[in-house]
């Protein structure tokens, strides 16, 4: 009964997210483009991130009015928005001639051969992690005291509690934990699956986090094969992201907003990569891919104080869609700000804070070789980056291609500046220890570049 609960708090939210897109993109689209090669798989991983934050948007509505926290009070709305969204987009939009749209058929045999051996892989990998995460208690000692600290209060009291600081909790007023300030979303998902199961499971309450690696693969593969890729160049995109192995401990080890993050911030952006496509020839201000870019902005803003720096990235994307002239100035005053700044933080660091009077720059290969070659994280997936930065430059800045391209170098940008400046980086995120987590935000939208750029690049030739 357990897990039957459990898959029920689980797969809930991911419906109503998803029927949620599927019934603006009925209302939004003309009939013909609702069902287009991917859309399914795309609306299915935005529909995870979207279906749970909107729960958790409803548990803050019932603190707010004093409801406590319970499964029907919970669940009913959602099943009762789902059959609704789903009923509407279903009138307007049915699923037919799904064979029409087969991914797999007009793919060569020795092709669909390899298609089918990778799609065995990607499940086994999965259900690998299914297990050891199903099986292995909450172990990451931030998630321990900085977050299921929350949740376990929130599940405890069946409504959202304040947190502060040691001398506010010996008033006896808030409760306290190791980082008070932190957003309550991820705890509330966490309160939610405990409140589901009827009882404090610290194992249970973090499959979410299994849930969120695969709709972000889902939603990878169907954002390629928008973009005109085979069904084969998708999956193997879509693996490559779910293969970055600080993605997978993340999810063996969950509880911590990594994840979460890097997940909707990669959404955001591809989002944002699908308005410009639209916009180009189209024109058109007015498109849910846009509405989902802003969204799912909010949500990253919403899940920890390390969004900001990474959604301020996708403002350069924005200038390059509206005035699409500009995108050769913007990516050569990208690296010319980020020296500029490092440089001028330097000198005058210590007027913005007594952290940044030492501000070095740390020329220490060790650090380098390990935070992007040789350590637990992403073994050679930067050298490729950099490999198709030089190569393909000119690719890089087509129309087609230049917003995604901007922010992956603003996030590569920001990604050796924390590396050369330990101490701004220790400035602006505190609660962060290690500066790989930090490079985990960007990591997921290093394949679906790469991938795009020489699809271009050999589609051109």
């Amino acid at each position: 009964m357990t897990w039957l609960l459990a898959l029920i708090a689980l797969l809930l939210p991911w419906l109503t997210g998803a029927t949620l897109l599927y019934a603006a993109s009925a209302l939004t689209l003309p009939r013909a483009e609702v069902h287009t090669p991917g859309d399914i798989c795309w609306r299915l991983g935005l529909g995870a991130f979207l279906g749970y934050w909107l729960t958790t948007c409803l548990m803050r509505v019932y603190a707010l009015l004093g409801i406590p926290f319970g499964f029907i009070v919970i669940a009913l709305p959602l099943l009762l928005i789902a059959a609704l969204a789903f009923f509407i987009a279903w009138r307007r939009a049915p699923l037919q001639n799904l064979k029409a749209n087969c991914p797999v058929c007009p793919l060569p045999k020795l092709t669909r051969y390899f298609f089918f051996a990778l799609l065995a892989w990607l499940v086994l990998r999965f259900g690998l992690l299914f297990f050891e995460m199903s099986t292995r208690p909450l172990f990451p000692w931030e998630a321990s005291i900085q977050w299921a600290s929350k949740a376990h209060v929130y599940f405890g009291l069946k409504t959202l509690a304040p947190f502060g600081d040691s001398a506010a909790w010996l008033g006896g007023h808030v409760y306290f934990d190791n980082a008070p300030n932190l957003p309550a979303t991820l705890p509330l998902l966490q309160a939610w699956m405990c409140v589901t199961i009827g009882e404090w499971n610290d194992v249970l309450m973090n499959l979410p986090w299994w849930v969120m690696l695969l709709a972000l693969t889902l939603a990878v593969y169907g954002f390629m094969r928008h973009q005109g890729l085979s069904a084969f160049a998708s999956l193997i995109t879509a693996w490559l992201v779910a293969s970055l192995p600080l993605l997978n401990t993340h999810v063996a080890l969950a509880g911590l907003p990594d994840l979460p993050l890097a997940g909707a911030y990669t959404l955001a952006a591809l989002s944002l990569v699908r308005w410009a496509r639209s916009f180009l020839f189209r024109q058109q201000w007015l498109d849910l891919d846009l509405f989902c870019a802003l969204l799912f902005a909010l949500i990253a803003a919403t899940l920890w104080p390390a969004a900001y720096l990474w959604l301020a990235l996708l403002l350069p994307a924005l200038v390059c869609i509206l005035l699409p002239k500009s995108t050769r100035y913007l990516a050569l005053a990208l690296p010319v700000v980020t020296v500029a700044g490092s440089l001028a933080l330097t000198q005058a660091g210590a007027s913005l804070s007594p952290a940044l009077a030492n501000l070095h720059f740390d020329a220490d290969f060790d650090t380098w070789l390990s935070n992007f070659i040789t350590g637990e994280n992403w073994h050679l997936l930067w050298l490729a980056a950099l490999a198709t930065l030089i190569i393909d430059f000119r690719e890089s800045l087509q129309n087609k291609i230049a917003p995604l391209s901007l922010i992956v170098w603003g996030g590569m940008l920001v990604s050796v500046a924390v590396i050369a400046l330990p101490a701004l980086f220790s400035w602006l995120f505190s609660s962060i220890q290690q500066a790989e987590r930090l490079l985990l935000i960007a990591a997921p939208l290093l394949p679906v570049w790469i991938i795009t750029i020489w699809h271009q690049r050999f589609r051109s030739e």
